[in-house]
């Protein structure tokens, strides 16, 4: 793994969600690094990324409830326990548990192991935020 000042030099093969991700932060005048890696499906993965990185872990986490009517995306301290029923009540909202790969791609346009902040950007409901 290498880290990139701003976008990568093959950034037109990316796919069409990734060069989004480079083009809202480019217009927006954000400067950043990145990394390229395989999905972080663990924290030991994720742990590897940061040291690149130089960066501080986070979880990000995206739950549903039981009916699957609400969705959170929680982004969370690396080395924080997660425990369901302290956010649930919280949140007011029982049940949590993680949402499916399908609602990670039709709310956020991400797969599993890419979950973040970023997947926001993709969010077009009417759904406010918590």
């Amino acid at each position: 793994m290498q880290l990139h000042k701003g976008r990568p030099s093959d950034w037109e093969k990316r796919l069409p969600k990734e060069q989004r991700v480079y083009d809202l932060l480019d217009s927006l005048g954000v400067d950043y690094l990145q990394v390229d890696h395989e999905p972080a499906m663990t924290m030991e993965v994720c742990s590897g990324i940061n040291a690149v990185l130089d960066a501080v872990m986070c979880k990000n986490l995206f739950l549903c409830n039981r009916q699957e009517t609400d969705f959170y995306l929680l982004m969370m301290p690396g080395d924080k326990k997660f425990k369901t029923k302290d956010l649930s009540a919280q949140i007011g909202s029982s049940r949590l548990s993680f949402a499916s790969p399908e609602y990670m791609e039709r709310f956020l346009d991400v797969t599993p192991g890419s979950v973040s902040v970023m997947g926001l950007m993709n969010d077009h409901t009417t759904a406010s935020a918590c």
